[in-house]
């Protein structure tokens, strides 16, 4: 029985619920078409990120050598360690920068921890996956002398190399001490 109103018909009362198949198709190629340019930015930025924390993390412990260096009078060493996590840690020619690194006193200019000298400081960095290469200059450690200049070969500025995704950072240590950093792709 159907029941009329005054106002309007019952029908009329009624709304329509759910959606056509046709408009959720076009709801559908919208989201793949924005997904489809947002994922690549999404990992672009990802990568920018990791590259610069990583980055933040080298030169910050740069910073701390060259001002120890400065403050105590010696030479502090910057070393690639392969067990930042054991009890006494030491420097290593194997290995790579990304597993860890280990900042100590170095008097006798040699790039390896020797007794009497004082650990300072162990980093295994946090800024995510990715490489990173001292190129010949810095293949295996950096010393900064007592002035804040840092002891390289024959005066010569070096690289540290910070690769993340195709997003590159390199770490310019100028003969002073001073840094200075460059964007760039790997």
């Amino acid at each position: 029985m159907m029941v009329w109103s005054k106002h309007r018909p019952l029908r009329a009362a009624r709304k329509s619920r759910g959606v056509t198949l046709i408009e959720l198709l076009v709801t559908v190629s919208v989201l793949a078409i924005l997904s489809s340019i947002a994922v690549p930015s999404l990992q672009n930025f990802t990568n920018t990120s990791r590259a610069v924390a990583l980055t933040n993390e080298l030169v910050a412990a740069l910073n701390f050598a060259r001002s120890e260096a400065i403050k105590r009078g010696v030479a502090v060493t910057i070393c690639k360690t392969a067990n930042p996590d054991n009890a006494s840690p030491t420097c290593t020619t194997d290995g790579s920068w990304q597993s860890g690194w280990l900042t100590f006193t170095d008097p006798t200019n040699r790039g390896t921890v020797n007794d009497g000298e004082t650990r300072l400081r162990i980093k295994q960095p946090t800024g995510g996956t990715g490489t990173i290469d001292g190129g010949t200059e810095f293949g295996n450690y950096i010393t900064y002398l007592p002035g804040g200049d840092y002891l390289g070969n024959g005066g010569s500025n070096g690289t540290l190399t910070v690769c993340v995704g195709g997003v590159k950072r390199d770490i310019t240590v100028k003969n002073t001490g001073h840094i200075h950093i460059e964007k760039g792709t790997c």
